[in-house]
């Protein structure tokens, strides 16, 4: 795939929010604004609509003309592996994150990922996910420097951990370096790609930042 241009500017974001759209409008639009509402604003946001059939296209769309760091790349429909893949083609950014479009954000997960990462110099940083059944309108402050932590360069130990800091497979609960994960992409054509792609990753033994802040609101549905 030819690699999206990115924007002109005299700095590249620091964070490329890469969210993958299939027919979803009933959550979109609390999807992006979770994102627009972050704490944090050094970042851009790469839409890949992979072939939606609802209006899904005409939200993107929307949200596209009064948001200059968004950008919205459509593709036949390919599944999400391939859409994520597409996303961290045109990321630009010298961070990933990955976003689920029927999921949301607390107002201060990038803010809180970004000063983690940096802060141990890190090449990646784990947050836990909440289910919620709708999604939420009130959020605690957070002292993003002041939250306990564990670092470790063996991070397949905390995957599926039950202890206080354990590791999810799901790649939404991450902020990865991107040099960390160019060589890498999701299998497509699968269910549960995030599995096989949470195993190849800590095989390389990240340098790694566990938080037990709930930063991520998984909706059931």
């Amino acid at each position: 795939m030819k690699k999206a241009p990115c924007f002109e500017a005299e700095k590249l974001p620091e964070i490329s929010v890469i969210i993958p759209v299939y027919n979803v409008e009933k959550y979109l639009r609390s999807c992006l604004d979770s994102v627009f509402n972050q704490t944090f604003a050094d970042y851009e946001v790469i839409c890949i609509n992979d072939g939606s059939t609802d209006a899904s296209l005409k939200i993107l769309e929307t949200y596209r003309e009064k948001e200059p760091r968004m950008r919205v790349i459509s593709q036949e429909n390919k599944g999400l592996s391939a859409a994520r893949n597409a996303g961290v083609a045109a990321a630009c950014g010298t961070y990933i994150y990955f976003l689920d479009s029927d999921d949301s954000l607390h107002p201060q997960t990038l803010a809180c990922l970004h000063a983690l990462i940096t802060k141990y110099e890190a090449d990646m940083v784990v947050c836990q996910q909440k289910r919620v059944k709708q999604v939420p309108t009130v959020f605690e402050p957070i002292d993003c420097h002041q939250v306990p932590v564990r670092v470790t360069s063996d991070p397949l130990y905390l995957l599926g951990d039950k202890g206080r800091f354990p590791i999810s497979v799901h790649a939404c609960v991450k902020l990865y370096k991107k040099s960390l994960i160019a060589d890498m992409a999701f299998i497509p054509g699968i269910y549960f790609e995030d599995f096989p792609y949470a195993a190849c990753l800590m095989k390389k033994r990240p340098k790694t930042v566990v938080t037990r802040l709930p930063l991520y609101f998984y909706m059931e549905n």
